[in-house]
C-alpha cells in the first residue's frame, strides 16, 4: 500500500510540474518551434480573405490600416487570449460651436472585426520545444484595405499618356525569353495588379499565360512601369484592380 501510495504521489507530482511547464507561454525569444496555420501562410491569408466583412462604417470613412492582433496557440492547436495590440487611427472633422477641430479615434470597428475573425480560426500546428507541444504567443498584422474594380469607380485608373502609350511603353521595355529564341512563339499574358492611391504597382499576379516562361518577365515589366493616375471616388483615391494584356513576339 505505501508502494503504491509513493507511486501515486510520484505520478502526481510529475504531472504537476508537466502542467507548470505546458502552461507557460512561449515567445520568440525562447526559441521554441512556430505554430503553423494548417497549409502554411498562404493558406492563413486565403482563410482570412475568405472569413473577414470590411465593417460598413469603415467602409464609408474610407477608414483603412492594420490591425495586430496576438493570441497564443495553445498545445491542441487551438487560438486562445485573442487581444489587439494596435489598430489604425482616423481623423474626424468635428464642429463645437462654429469651430472646427480634428479629432482622432481608433478604428475600433476595424479592431472588433480582427478579434472575431481571429477567434473563428480553425486549430493550428502547434509550436513546440524538444518535440513537446507547448503554448506559444503568435502576432499577426491583419491588412483592412479597400480595393475596387474598374467598374466601381468614378474615374478609372489611367496610364500616364493613355492606353496607347501604355502598350508603346511595354513593348519599349518587354525582353523576349531566349529559351523561347527558336519557337517564335506569340501568345499574351493576362497580368492582374492593383493600381494604388499613389499610383504605384502591387498585388502583381498572373491569371493567364501562354508558357510559364513569359510569366517572370510579364511580372517583372509590369513591376517596372511608371505610376499611373489613380482611380477616384468622390474625388478620393482609392485602390482599383486591373488587367494588363502583356503581348509577347520575336521581334
Amino acid at each position: 500500500m505505501r508502494i503504491l501510495f509513493a507511486l501515486f504521489v510520484l505520478m502526481f507530482t510529475c504531472q504537476q510540474v508537466f502542467c507548470q511547464i505546458d502552461n507557460k507561454i512561449y515567445g520568440c525569444e525562447d526559441h521554441a518551434e512556430q505554430p503553423e496555420f494548417l497549409g502554411g501562410d498562404s493558406a492563413l491569408y486565403a482563410w482570412l480573405g475568405d472569413n473577414l466583412k470590411y465593417p460598413q462604417d469603415a467602409v464609408e470613412l474610407g477608414i483603412e490600416g492594420t490591425v495586430v492582433v496576438a493570441f497564443v496557440i495553445d498545445i491542441d492547436g487551438s487560438v486562445d487570449n485573442v487581444r489587439v495590440v494596435s489598430a489604425p487611427f482616423y481623423n474626424e472633422i468635428v464642429n463645437v460651436d462654429g469651430v472646427e477641430t480634428m479629432e482622432k479615434h481608433e478604428a475600433s470597428s476595424l479592431a472588433d472585426e480582427a478579434l472575431r475573425v481571429v477567434k473563428l480560426m480553425p486549430k493550428w500546428k502547434p509550436g513546440s520545444i524538444d518535440g513537446r507541444p507547448v503554448r506559444v504567443e503568435y502576432t499577426l498584422p491583419i491588412l483592412f484595405s479597400q480595393t475596387y474594380t474598374m467598374d466601381e469607380v468614378d474615374v478609372q485608373p489611367s496610364f500616364p499618356g493613355g492606353e496607347m502609350a501604355m502598350y508603346e511603353w511595354i513593348e519599349k521595355n518587354l525582353r523576349y525569353p531566349p529559351e523561347l529564341a527558336d519557337t517564335d512563339v506569340i501568345g499574351f499574358v493576362i497580368v492582374q495588379c492593383v493600381i494604388e492611391k499613389d499610383g504605384s504597382i502591387s498585388d502583381i499576379k498572373i491569371v493567364r499565360s501562354f508558357d510559364p516562361i513569359v510569366n517572370k518577365e510579364a511580372t517583372r515589366v509590369v513591376s517596372k512601369m511608371p505610376k499611373w493616375n489613380p482611380g477616384m471616388i468622390n474625388g478620393l483615391p482609392v485602390r482599383v484592380s486591373n488587367n494588363i494584356r502583356v503581348k509577347f513576339m520575336l521581334q
